[in-house]
């Protein structure tokens, strides 16, 4: 059944959709590849340029994607050629992607795709990205899930000002946001902020991203006061249905105060939508009155990680069977 429902798509879709494999090439004609506009491919071990030698003649692709692979840290080896040279004449690309390849770093003609609207380098073992990529002003999603290597995030992000999907999970290597993050105004998708030191790099930025929804995880947050935390106001944020607390591991660490901690996680309440909250490495005795606030009943979910100071969660008893860990 699995190959009949592909046949059949294959069928319906005509010459517009262009699935590359190892033992046909179709459409056979110039006139055909001319009206190819979404392609597809599964990864191999080591993809060589000539394999992309047919994308040469679609001039009007709009989707060049990889499919997913994510096994491990398997390696998939990319043509640097197929960087360099294919993708920047790919003018009418709105979706790249080249999650799971081996792909260490972009070449700055990748600004020059400037329809693009979906960048996905999920899984690759990129470092930096270039400058070049605050030039991308349609781009809409950019999701570098998984990118371990990564250190940073340009400062030209800022200037992608139609940014709605910033997926930065487990990028344990990243070690601030980019300041003036608070420009992206339209994000709706940022499970990871990582609280920095700079200006424009503390938690208020989340003051004005009022649109965020789903997943949000917040790391750093010894580095935080009182103050800061109710100005990044997570209780108008009505989309969050999962948030993720963070505090550093090291609870010898000279920034870190018991009192201040009880005051910025009872300043940073969320929305009473919330449906899931994981707490770790709270410094705290105490939980603010908050936890186990009946208010919170659709709160179904709850994680109270290597929070070694608790001396009491009679609070949290208050909410009965709901999922506690």
């Amino acid at each position: 059944m699995h190959d009949l429902i592909s046949d059949l798509a294959r069928y319906v879709s005509g010459e517009i959709c262009f699935y590359l494999d190892a033992t046909k090439k179709e459409p056979c004609s110039v006139e055909s590849y001319a009206a190819v506009r979404h392609s597809s491919f599964n990864s191999h071990r080591h993809d060589i340029s000539q394999r992309f030698d047919v994308f040469y003649e679609m001039k009007n692709l709009r989707t060049f994607l990889a499919l997913p692979t994510y096994s491990g840290f398997n390696r998939y080896h990319l043509s640097s050629k197929v960087l360099d040279d294919l993708v920047p004449k790919l003018k009418c690309l709105r979706a790249l992607s080249l999650a799971g390849y081996y792909v260490e770093e972009l070449p700055k003609s990748t600004g020059t795709l400037k329809l693009l609207r979906y960048l996905n380098l999920s899984y690759t073992w990129i470092k930096r990205l270039p400058e070049s990529l605050g030039e991308l002003f349609n781009l809409q999603t950019l999701r570098l899930r998984g990118c371990w290597k990564l250190v940073e995030l340009p400062t030209c992000v800022v200037n992608l000002i139609n940014l709605q999907c910033l997926d930065i999970r487990d990028t344990d290597g990243l070690q601030e946001m980019p300041p003036q993050i608070i420009k992206l105004i339209n994000l709706r998708m940022l499970p990871k902020f990582i609280v920095g030191e700079g200006k424009g790099l503390g938690i208020t930025e989340l003051k004005k991203l009022s649109h965020l929804q789903g997943q949000l995880k917040i790391e750093g947050l010894q580095k935080v006061n009182v103050r800061d935390a109710e100005l990044a106001n997570l209780k108008e944020k009505t989309g969050l249905c999962d948030l993720d607390l963070h505090w550093i591991s090291n609870f010898d660490d000279p920034l870190r105060n018991e009192r201040n901690e009880l005051h910025v996680l009872d300043s940073l309440k969320p929305h009473r939508s919330l449906e899931k909250l994981s707490v770790t490495s709270y410094g705290g005795t105490e939980f603010p009155s908050w936890i186990g606030d009946s208010c919170y009943s659709k709160i179904v979910d709850l994680k109270l990680l290597t929070c070694r100071k608790i001396t009491s969660l009679s609070s949290v008893g208050r909410w009965g069977e709901r999922s506690v860990c």
